[in-house]
């Protein structure tokens, strides 16, 4: 037998070995709780956020940028414009994050943990700034502020002018701005992977187009955008952080320690010699044990016993009352 057995293991990528979508959609679930749980808590602290929007609009103007309505001014006459941004700041922003979580899991697993983590992190960090510190967004200010709350005054593009793109959510969620975050994680995400250059021209104008609708909208103020581009940063850093020491997980120990192989080459004399061998043990034990478990039926009383001799006697007393019980084979030395 000259043929070779193979037995194969499949090899798993590291990177894609603790990925499970299922898992990835629940985290995805616990984040959203946790924002509903936070526009909860927001909902009766308007005095406090119209206090801290006091204090941006008082720190904007010292720094000589409050700009927000100057801007939002000259592109209200554009109507479409206005309608595609409340379209784009309500509903098209949050598409980008899910293809790209979903794009980096099936082609870029390798990438997906870390950017995942990051915009965990950076969303988490969005959360305790929503907690600590709410905010009157520009729409909500008193109307000597000059603002114009476009999503109920002009609305969405088509029919997505409803009632749910207009008050879903914290109402005061502004510091950070998040939708710059996310837009900042898309590009560092996606750009050095993707290879056409129009989508990269793209990405990198996202960005830009983000704070161009959260500034023509009156949803947040220039210092807000800044927050976002440091809960970012600090999402990417902390994401980029080695694990603690402290930690410890038997089983991923485990898979480090013992070796695995993606193909394992086994020649047939060895499992010849093998099942030879495991023939030859059975057939002694075999033996063995008759040996030791010798069965000796009783002699009749009518039949004197046979005399000893040194050849193989066997014994037909089992015969002569006619049963068919087997005869007894006593093996010499």
């Amino acid at each position: 037998m000259n043929a070779t057995w193979l037995v194969r293991i499949t090899q798993v990528n590291p990177a894609t070995r603790r990925l499970r979508w299922w898992k990835e959609v629940l985290a995805v679930v616990a984040f959203d709780a946790v924002y509903e749980w936070t526009s909860a808590k927001a909902a009766g602290a308007r005095g406090v956020a119209g206090a801290h929007a006091q204090q941006i609009v008082d720190v904007e103007r010292s720094a000589g940028i409050f700009r927000e309505q100057a801007v939002q001014h000259w592109f209200l006459p554009h109507r479409f414009l206005i309608e595609a941004s409340d379209l784009f700041y309500s509903t098209l922003h949050f598409v980008l994050p899910v293809v790209t979580l979903v794009w980096l899991f099936r082609r870029f697993p390798e990438r997906y943990n870390r950017w995942r983590n990051a915009l965990a992190w950076m969303t988490a960090l969005g959360l305790i700034g929503f907690i600590t510190y709410p905010l009157l967004p520009p729409r909500f200010l008193p109307a000597g502020f000059g603002f114009v709350d476009t999503l109920n005054v002009v609305g969405g593009i088509g029919s997505w002018d409803s009632a749910l793109m207009k008050d879903a959510g914290n109402l005061y969620a502004a510091m950070p701005s998040l939708h710059i975050a996310w837009a900042l994680w898309c590009v560092f995400a996606l750009v050095p992977v993707v290879r056409r250059r129009w989508i990269k021209a793209l990405l990198i104008a996202h960005p830009f187009v983000t704070l161009f609708s959260i500034v023509v909208t009156a949803n947040h103020y220039f210092l807000d955008a800044l927050g976002g581009v440091v809960v970012f940063a600090l999402g990417v850093a902390i994401a980029r952080l080695p694990r603690p020491a402290f930690t410890f997980s038997p089983l991923a120990t485990v898979r480090r320690v013992v070796p695995r192989v993606a193909w394992l080459e086994v020649p047939a004399a060895w499992l010849d010699a093998c099942l030879g061998a495991s023939r030859a043990l059975a057939a002694s034990l075999a033996q063995t044990v008759r040996r030791t478990t010798r069965w000796r039926p009783a002699a009749p009383a009518d039949v004197p016993p046979q005399p000893r001799t040194g050849q193989p006697a066997v014994s037909n007393a089992g015969t002569a009352d006619g049963d068919d019980s087997p005869a007894e084979v006593s093996l010499g030395a």
